[in-house]
């Protein structure tokens, strides 16, 4: 707060094999009530990730999986009006923005060139009442072939158009 800065954002990958898990939940729910304490939002971002056949870490786009993390992401801070949740757009928004109060921001992801689909799943996220706006990144800055200015209009009518 004394910064200026209106709350903090924590990106939850989380592997379920990992044994560190539950150490990073601990230090997550530490940083979120010091933010809370000083009635600051966290904005947290849950993403389910899988080990792949290299070793590396790949995001796991399954919906049930997804759904699992949201879970869990929903029930870490202390205090749900400061506790805003930011998800990707292709996950049952629908369904978890029932479930819950808080309020959620879309991500953009990668769409590749699919950014028809992007808006789709953007559109009808956005028709949830807690589902409040985007942080779109790549779809915006990089539409594929697109005028960035085009794309924008286009996530910004979406965003304020559902709302009218």
């Amino acid at each position: 707060a004394r910064l200026g800065l209106d709350g903090g954002k924590v990106l939850l990958r989380i592997e379920h094999t990992d044994r560190g898990v539950a150490t990073t939940l601990a230090d997550v729910v530490a940083q979120m009530r010091l933010l809370e304490e000083r009635g600051l939002v966290c904005i947290v971002e849950p993403l389910p990730y899988v080990v792949d056949s290299a070793g590396l870490p790949t995001l796991d786009r399954s919906t049930d999986r997804l759904d699992k993390i949201v879970s869990i992401a929903a029930g870490l801070g202390a205090n749900s009006m400061l506790t805003w949740l930011k998800l990707p757009a292709w996950t049952s928004a629908v369904t978890l923005g029932s479930a819950t109060t808080m309020p959620i921001l879309l991500l953009g992801g990668d769409p590749g060139e699919n950014l028809d689909e992007t808006l789709r799943e953007w559109e009808h996220a956005l028709q949830v009442p807690n589902v409040i706006g985007l942080v779109a990144g790549r779809p915006l800055l990089f539409p594929h072939g697109r005028s960035v200015g085009d794309m924008t209009e286009r996530a910004v009518r979406l965003v304020h158009g559902v709302r009218t």
